[in-house]
């Protein structure tokens, strides 16, 4: 990992950072304040006393004990944030982020927080136990499930590749490795194939790794789809798998590959619609 961490919030920086672009924090090397032992398993009871006491030693500078903490304690950590509010979920950040846990806030209504586990690159995403995904999500989910009933997505692929994510619990388990999402940005729609193309839509904009090239495109972005490729490539049932190409305000090229058939339909006929026809109050397809 050529980067490094700042000591007090734990966000990934370049190798050549003077200092961290989010909070006060360094990149002098200290002591931990908390260690995990893989061998070892925290009671709730010890988790609880930890929360307590977060505040307390994350801004003790020395003459501090480091605490061995059990491999279940962030864990036990993440659940104790999803029912947490007021002080006692600030007590918790500090905890998680003296255990090595980049993690963040979110503003609007689409999750809770956003966090960074130690060694991984990726954001996961936590929402809280009543707490509503976001209305964008919810719409997009709505209308699939009114289009396709079950969600379920049949496609003339020899096998489906493609998820959609529904729920709260299929969105704590999204991970993404080529593209970083923004702190407030929802996966929807994902299609991994098994020639490494990779398609993921998501409440902000849509990603593609196509042929070895990385392609983003923000849905305000979006211009049109490029009819002549459209017409010339197969219907969206046919054959295994279906490529689009769009274009943005820029000219630029966006292009994907998803499994035929319903997931084709449901990214470039339903999603891709409601996120961007609709929002911009146009009440044609010309541009599809």
């Amino acid at each position: 990992m050529n980067q490094k961490t700042c000591n007090l919030c734990n966000a990934l920086h370049p190798l050549d950072a003077k200092e961290c672009a989010h909070c006060s924090g360094n990149f002098e090397k200290k002591e931990p304040k908390y260690v995990i032992d893989e061998s070892k398993h925290s009671s709730n009871e010890e988790i609880k006393t930890l929360i307590k006491n977060s505040e307390e030693l994350f801004f003790q500078e020395e003459n501090y004990e480091t605490i061995v903490l059990g491999s279940n304690a962030i864990n036990l950590l993440l659940d104790n944030l999803r029912t947490s509010e007021g002080h006692e979920e600030y007590s918790i950040i500090l905890a998680l982020r003296m255990c090595g846990v980049e993690i963040w806030g979110n503003t609007d209504e689409s999750f809770k927080f956003k966090y960074r586990l130690p060694g991984e690159l990726n954001f996961h995403y936590l929402i809280s136990s009543t707490q509503d995904i976001g209305t964008a999500h919810k719409k997009i989910i709505d209308k699939l499930k009114r289009k396709y009933p079950g969600l379920e997505l049949k496609t003339n692929n020899h096998a489906l590749h493609t998820i959609v994510y529904k729920d709260q619990k299929s969105i704590s388990k999204f991970e993404c490795s080529l593209f970083q999402l923004d702190i407030d940005e929802v996966p929807i729609l994902e299609c991994s194939l098994p020639n490494n193309n990779y398609f993921l839509m998501t409440t902000k904009g849509m990603y593609s790794f196509f042929s070895n090239e990385l392609y983003m495109m923000p849905y305000t972005d979006f211009d049109k789809s490029d009819r002549d490729y459209y017409r010339s490539s197969k219907q969206l049932g046919e054959g295994e798998t279906r490529v689009f190409k769009y274009y943005s305000k820029k000219g630029d090229s966006f292009i994907y590959e998803i499994d035929s058939l319903y997931p084709a339909d449901a990214s470039h006929n339903t999603i891709l619609h409601e996120m961007t026809i609709r929002r911009s109050h146009y009440n044609d397809d010309k541009n599809l």
